[in-house]
């Protein structure tokens, strides 16, 4: 199967594709640049942080910003372990940003700093000032859409984010079918999208090469 992934995978996932026999072609469709804080005022106020995203984190350490209370919440998978490795306490994790609005409520944060991109969704922030929570956004990178034709078309492409699906649409019809890393890239589909759509059970890299991994060795797919 002819499969195209929207970024350019670790080399064992791309191992663990080609094994499972498809073909597989490497395009970027993103890019990332940080940015720099115009003022840091307030954001060493001792009030936890939110991260959607490793960029996030990325993005703060970037502009050489260290709160003294490192204390967090994220995306499950890679972005808690680079949390985790850049010293902060990690305090609760999410699929998404639903369950991650659902631990916060479920703490009862009062206020929180949420750190993020220029297309950042706003699931998080609207879901938790609905909740009466205090939400200061900042942020620190820009996510650049890089289009481009792919021939021949694809049979499958892989979507790491809301931003590569918009990225690719706009350059390419849909694919047959989507493989999504959880809802928010399912999501950024048309409504109209007729294609296979298959979802990752978590919002990790990993999760996503054994889901189509899994879906290649299924007889009855189609």
């Amino acid at each position: 199967m002819q499969l195209l992934s929207t970024k350019i995978l670790r080399a064992n996932s791309l191992a663990r594709l080609q094994a499972a026999g498809a073909t597989v072609r490497q395009v970027a469709f993103i890019g990332i640049e940080y940015l720099p804080l115009a003022q840091t005022d307030g954001l060493d106020n001792g009030w936890p942080f939110a991260f959607t995203s490793q960029h996030g984190l990325l993005g703060l350490a970037a502009n050489g910003f260290a709160p003294p209370h490192k204390q967090c919440y994220c995306m499950d998978g890679p972005t808690a372990e680079l949390a985790e490795n850049q010293g902060w306490q990690v305090l609760g994790v999410g699929q998404n940003a639903e369950e991650l609005a659902q631990v916060l409520t479920a703490q009862q944060v009062p206020h929180l700093h949420f750190v993020g991109g220029n297309l950042r969704l706003p699931t998080l922030p609207t879901r938790l000032r609905a909740r009466a929570v205090e939400v200061r956004e900042w942020v620190v990178y820009q996510t650049h859409l890089l289009p481009q034709t792919i021939e021949p078309p694809p049979q499958g492409v892989l979507f790491f984010s809301p931003s590569a699906v918009r990225a690719f649409l706009a350059a390419n019809p849909a694919p047959p079918v989507a493989f999504c890393l959880g809802l928010t890239s399912r999501q950024a589909l048309p409504s109209h999208f007729a294609g296979q759509v298959v979802i990752a059970p978590r919002s990790v890299e990993t999760a996503l090469i054994d889901t189509v991994a899994d879906w290649l060795a299924d007889p009855n797919r189609i």
